[in-house]
């Protein structure tokens, strides 16, 4: 079905807050076919798709790094082709929470049931509150995050 959209991304805040800043990738349906692009987004604002090429099964590192309150850094590295884009947005941010998310499809009538496409693997997932690093399971605040997917 046309339209539809399955994206996988990493964020922070947003979990109990209405601030997040997230970056991902995304594989749409158009014209029968699937087509994937990587993205960035601060609520409320809708997301804007960036520069870099992603096929399937690619591996994808996404950085969410604040320099300072209200400044962050965005890197999305494609591991398997060697591209990447970087980019500085202003945004205000609670760091209530570090996400990492494969979030089930949407199109035109809402939500769809997630297929089982087979796995998304999130590793090396880690969020630095203060320079200190904590895993996955560890986290309830932090300024950077990463996955692989």
């Amino acid at each position: 079905m046309d339209g539809l959209g399955t994206p996988t991304w990493v964020g922070i805040g947003g979990a109990t807050t209405t601030d997040l800043v997230q970056a991902g990738t995304q594989s749409t349906v158009q014209n029968g076919l699937v087509q994937y692009s990587a993205w960035i987004e601060t609520l409320p604002q809708a997301s804007q798709n960036v520069p870099l090429t992603i096929s399937a099964g690619d591996t994808v590192t996404v950085s969410l790094t604040q320099q300072l309150p209200g400044t962050w850094n965005i890197a999305i590295r494609n591991t398997t082709t060697g591209g990447s884009y970087s980019g500085a947005v202003t945004y205000a941010s609670s760091v209530s929470s570090a996400e990492w998310i494969e979030e089930a499809p949407s199109g035109p009538n809402g939500i769809v049931p997630l297929d089982n496409f087979g796995s998304v693997a999130f590793s090396s997932a880690s969020a630095a509150a203060s320079s200190t690093p904590s895993g996955i399971g560890k986290v309830s605040a932090a300024g950077a995050v990463a996955y692989s997917a």
